[in-house]
């Protein structure tokens, strides 16, 4: 099973690790691995239960992300947050980092687009926002109309990320359904897909080419989005492109 994959592969803890404190939105990301030979992996974010998880993949890359409903999308009370607040402290952060992350892992998406960055256009990113659905209760309790829990903030968060990364896709907007079983028995190991959201790559002939003189790297393989127990996107890539 992925999520095994992702916990003991031997490339080491894949998943992006978070949980509720003051830190805010966090961020995690991962290189491919360019040594010869075939290779494959995943990396994956789970208990998603509310949150909303920015997710790019790229042909070097991934980067994952974990938004807190509290206080980013909403209030205490579940009135909606304010633009300026959702602003500074979803995209943001999403952006430029998080510094008050005691790991250090939370890295900007804006880090890793230079010339030698996974999130290159060069590299395709593709850009994914996976976000909860809206409950039948919160449409009779709170008065929400919209398919998704957010949908303005969500549908604004995928323009600025529009026009801030260089895709050939706009951000795939991928609803989820809240299941009612963080506090189960295992529902937050590796025996089950709720609440997860993960990315497989699997990549193969890797070589080194002479380019002008330069070594560089080039691969050919695929990646797949998983959300929960579907597959919502797969890409073939080969790069250096001819």
């Amino acid at each position: 099973m992925l999520n095994r994959i992702i916990s003991q592969g031997m490339w080491g803890h894949r998943w992006l690790h978070f949980t509720r404190n003051d830190i805010g939105t966090q961020m995690r990301s991962f290189v491919y691995p360019t040594g010869p030979g075939n290779w494959y992996a995943a990396y994956g974010v789970k208990n998603l239960w509310g949150c909303t998880s920015v997710i790019i993949a790229s042909r070097g890359g991934i980067f994952l992300s974990n938004i807190w409903e509290y206080p980013t999308f909403q209030t205490r009370d579940h009135r909606p947050q304010s633009e300026d607040f959702f602003g500074t402290h979803g995209f943001d952060i999403l952006r430029y980092g998080n510094p008050a992350d005691p790991s250090g892992e939370s890295r900007g998406f804006r880090n890793l687009q230079g010339p030698e960055g996974f999130l290159n256009s060069r590299m395709k990113p593709i850009v994914f926002i996976i976000t909860p659905f809206t409950r039948e209760g919160e449409r009779q309790r709170l008065g929400i109309e919209t398919e998704l829990r957010y949908e303005a903030k969500v549908r604004s968060l995928a323009a600025a990320l529009r026009r801030s990364i260089r895709s050939p896709e706009p951000p795939h907007i991928i609803g989820y359904t809240r299941h009612v079983i963080p506090n189960m028995p295992g529902a937050q190991g590796d025996d089950t897909q709720w609440g997860k959201a993960i990315v497989e790559v699997d990549q193969d002939n890797v070589a080194t080419e002479q380019i002008r003189g330069h070594d560089v790297v080039a691969a050919d393989g695929s990646w797949r989005l998983w959300v929960e127990d579907r597959v919502v996107y797969e890409q073939q890539y080969t790069y250096v492109e001819p």
